[in-house]
């Protein structure tokens, strides 16, 4: 987690340092696309590392705090949004509770009292996952305001998206990508990933993408076969793959590395942090860098 930290930071410092930059699909672009929740000609929303939910102008020269509570949780994770719109309001969990605000943040409503940092709309409910009932699922019904449990299932860590009724999530201390109905039932485990700290990426109804120890691999969720698009290179750096988007022809990721610096004796002198910005065909056949930050 301390490493993960770190990145999330460099991932701020290097969003700021390259505000002046050209609005093309660089590494500022992507990262600032991964942060974005909703933007129209005058503003940009997105949740910031330090202030929490903000809009900045599209020139940079001018940022507004909407609400410093909000969590920051998506930025580690890259899982579900932590901040959605519905209509001309903003629908957040801070300081315990899920909150709407207006676009300006001039005028709140407390709806309901959750600890969660984990959201996903669909069809007109919330759903979260509940820190303060073993993790279960929840939804908020935006409509009658009232909160329901979806399953008993314990320990989820994070909701990855919903597709076509079902819901897909990641859990604490199990391996794997798993779904279920929104119901409830119907819960089952989809892949077996080892690695914790894996990023999921729902492109349509019939695939997602996600990484873990081996690299980016695509889960057709009709045949439930899994692909690999890209493979983690050889052995000796630490390779995190976090997807950005995905269109009809391509994997946007960020290849957050961690390179060990050998010193005399070939013992390591230190560790160097290495951003670069990737595109993978959906293929696997071709892999693009585009950018490379040190």
């Amino acid at each position: 987690m301390k490493k993960v930290m770190v990145i999330v930071a460099f991932i701020y410092v290097l969003l700021t340092s390259l505000a002046n930059a050209e609005s093309e699909f660089t590494l500022k672009g992507a990262i600032s696309e991964s942060e974005t929740i909703y933007q129209d000609e005058d503003w940009r929303y997105f949740v910031d590392v330090e202030k929490g939910l903000v809009r900045i102008s599209p020139d940079g020269s001018t940022m507004e705090v909407i609400d410093s509570g909000v969590s920051n949780s998506t930025l580690l994770y890259n899982m579900s949004k932590a901040v959605w719109k519905i209509g001309n309001f903003l629908y957040y969990q801070a300081n315990g509770f899920i909150v709407k605000s207006t676009l300006d943040g001039s005028q709140k409503e407390k709806l309901v009292k959750v600890n969660t940092s984990s959201m996903c709309l669909y069809e007109n409910r919330l759903y979260f996952v509940n820190y303060s009932d073993h993790s279960k699922i929840y939804y908020f019904n935006i409509s009658n305001k009232k909160i329901f449990k979806v399953s008993n299932v314990q320990e989820v860590r994070s909701l990855a998206g919903i597709v076509k009724g079902y819901i897909y999530y990641d859990k604490q201390q199990e391996n794997g990508l798993f779904r279920m109905k929104t119901d409830g039932t119907m819960a089952k485990r989809l892949t077996n990933v080892q690695r914790k700290d894996s990023f999921y990426n729902l492109k349509d109804s019939s695939w997602v993408y996600f990484s873990d120890f081996e690299g980016l691999k695509a889960l057709n969720l009709n045949s439930l076969k899994i692909y690999i698009i890209r493979g983690i290179p050889a052995p000796g750096n630490f390779h995190t793959y976090n997807i950005i988007k995905t269109d009809d022809k391509w994997v946007y990721y960020i290849d957050d590395e961690i390179q060990s610096i050998l010193g005399e004796h070939d013992a390591k002198a230190f560790e160097k942090y290495v951003m670069s910005l990737h595109k993978a065909s959906l293929d696997g056949l071709s892999d693009v860098l585009l950018e490379t930050k040190n």
